[in-house]
């Protein structure tokens, strides 16, 4: 999720993200920003995720199937994708992984490490 500087927009600061990191998925939007700093406060503040990420929904990455396309009669409905982007779960930070994202992946030797 882009965060502006104080005084850049959100076009802005979606350009500037995608210009240092262009292979990212990029999401740029207010109210997923609230959203995702929401989610972090109640994260750390609740103890989810180990501190070392967020519980959350997942976020709408362009690749990720649309709400529409979530319905059991749709010919492109995937049960599991579905409910994954819509299930709270602890959505790690880099470098960690695991339902509660305690495991270090560069302590695990048969982790892939990117």
């Amino acid at each position: 999720v882009v965060a502006p500087a104080p005084g850049e927009s959100m076009a802005a600061a979606e350009r500037r993200t995608k210009a240092a990191i262009p292979w990212s998925p990029i999401i740029a939007n207010e109210t997923w920003l609230q959203r995702t700093r929401a989610d972090a406060a109640a994260s750390l503040a609740d103890g989810h995720c180990s501190g070392r990420g967020i519980l959350s929904v997942q976020l709408p990455y362009q690749f990720y199937p649309k709400a529409s396309d979530c319905v059991p009669s749709d010919r492109r409905y995937n049960l599991e994708e579905c409910a994954n982007q819509r299930t709270p779960k602890c959505r790690c930070f880099p470098g960690f992984t695991g339902p509660t994202c305690s495991v270090r992946m560069d302590k695990s030797p048969g982790l892939h490490k990117c």
